[in-house]
């Protein structure tokens, strides 16, 4: 994978926390939310949305090895989002580890990336 396409998973991942964060500012960055509202905008519908790209996604960043590709694209999803959560949350906001269950729904999301970018990427693998 080119420092292009890193660069690219860079900015994809971090326009997407920056998304999230804005959406929600309005709802105490979803503390606010019930259970099931949560788990709907925070776990659910971000899954369906990269689930629906993750094949063209794939095909962007690599033209053979989808799967590695799939790899580094899930971790860029998870850790990348991971880390500024623990910015926000840990360094800006002065939150205990505790917030790791106090936000579930970032912890849960962590390895969906995995769990939905792998499958595609091992079915990319023996399409070709």
């Amino acid at each position: 994978m080119t420092l292009k396409n890193h660069s690219y998973l860079f900015c994809l991942s971090t326009t997407f926390w920056a998304w999230f964060f804005l959406g929600g500012l309005w709802t105490n960055y979803y503390q606010d939310l019930s259970f099931a509202t949560a788990l709907i905008i925070v776990v659910i519908f971000p899954s369906i949305i990269l689930a629906l790209v993750g094949k063209g996604l794939l095909k962007t960043v690599a033209k053979t090895n989808y799967f590695k590709a799939a790899v580094v694209c899930a971790s860029y999803f998870a850790f990348v989002l991971l880390f500024y959560d623990f910015i926000y949350l840990k360094l800006y906001l002065g939150k205990g580890p505790s917030y790791l269950l106090d936000y579930w729904y970032l912890t849960f999301f962590s390895p969906i990336p995995y769990l939905i970018l792998l499958p595609i990427g091992h079915q990319l693998d023996k399409e070709t």
